[in-house]
């Protein structure tokens, strides 16, 4: 007798594991997005080659350089060019700054901001543009191991 019962007890969980289970969802919902610069801008595949084109949509001239220190170093792009960087070595920092920091008396250098987009053929376009000295301002654009792109 007590065979037939485990030979029961044994159909019965395996029945009960193939059965779908139905779940409710918490309310509100959980979330492991956190606002912050710690999460990426944009993607890109590894699998495919990637270039950086940084374009310059300020009236400015601007230095970028990678913190690999190859030479020549910085390098420069004027108001409404661009500049691209392929073969790099990955993490790459690219640090972008305006070229003439001084500034009139009573009043701040501007500040930069990146906008950054991955095009169709895993190209990161970095548009930058000109923001308020009281804006907070971006001078650093990180592509990590994995393929994501930092700013900060």
């Amino acid at each position: 007798m007590s065979l037939k019962r485990l030979i029961k007890a044994i159909i019965l969980a395996t029945i009960s594991l193939s059965i779908p289970v139905s779940l409710t969802a918490q309310n509100p919902p959980a979330s492991t997005y956190q606002p912050g610069f710690w999460q990426p801008k944009a993607r890109v595949d590894l699998n495919r080659p990637v270039a950086i084109r940084l374009i310059n949509e300020t009236n400015m001239m601007l230095d970028y350089d990678l913190t690999t220190n190859i030479e020549p170093s910085p390098e420069q792009i004027s108001p409404g060019n661009t500049a691209i960087l392929k073969g790099f070595a990955l993490p790459v920092y690219i640090l972008i700054n305006p070229t003439d920091t001084s500034s009139t008396p009573n009043s701040s250098p501007p500040n930069l901001k990146y906008d950054v987009e991955v095009s169709q053929n895993n190209e990161i376009l970095v548009k930058i543009r000109k923001v308020a000295p009281d804006t907070p301002g971006d001078s650093t654009l990180n592509l990590n191991e994995a393929g994501a792109i930092y700013i900060y």
